[in-house]
């Protein structure tokens, strides 16, 4: 099967993956917002609990980054860091995600959503800025191994930081640049698709 044929399929995983992480986000946001206004239970006190939703949501822009790098250059590219995927883009490509991701953004931070997460595994002050970055790069730098460090929670007594940090509203943005970006690419290997 050739690389453009697999556009369908792995829209579907992502839309799929995306959608298995809204229930989980919205009961996180329930908390979020329960615990900002006064509430005693705290968002999340085992990043365990979050392992499925950050997967899922990583995993599913990582095959949007890799359906776009099939229409800008009808090869489907292997591995999980998003910045390998993002980074061999046109520039057109990366300056219109980088437009799109901008308006979501603003959209997102707007939102009553949970905005962060952020697991401090070694007990130490941890300097994180939880300020959702102003490019896609930057956002997708943040999340750069989020699928790979979220799935393999149990490993993560080699993360050099010791910190666990996850930006939902980034994550928001960059998905919705990216399915924008697919949806009404023009150059490049162009595949038309139908959603069910």
């Amino acid at each position: 099967m050739s690389d453009t044929k697999k556009i369908p399929f792995a829209l579907g995983a992502a839309d799929s993956y995306l959608r298995m992480a809204e229930v989980p986000y919205a009961q996180l946001s329930e908390r979020w917002r329960s615990r900002t206004s006064g509430g005693q239970q705290a968002p999340v006190s085992n990043p365990g609990e979050l392992s499925p939703l950050v997967s899922n949501v990583g995993f599913g822009i990582e095959l949007l980054l890799k359906v776009l790098r099939i229409q800008d250059s009808s090869a489907a590219p292997r591995g999980h860091k998003l910045l390998d995927l993002f980074s061999p883009l046109h520039d057109d490509v990366r300056r219109s995600l980088e437009s799109r991701y901008t308006s979501h953004l603003t959209i997102a931070e707007k939102s009553d959503g949970a905005p962060y997460v952020l697991f401090n595994l070694k007990q130490i002050t941890p300097a994180v800025d939880v300020t959702p970055a102003a490019t896609v790069q930057g956002a997708l730098k943040n999340m750069n191994r989020a699928f790979e460090e979220w799935r393999y929670m149990y490993e993560l007594e080699n993360l050099p930081s010791g910190v666990l940090y996850f930006n939902f509203f980034e994550s928001i943005a960059v998905a919705k640049a990216l399915r924008a970006e697919i949806s009404e690419f023009k150059c490049g290997a162009v595949v038309r698709f139908e959603r069910a």
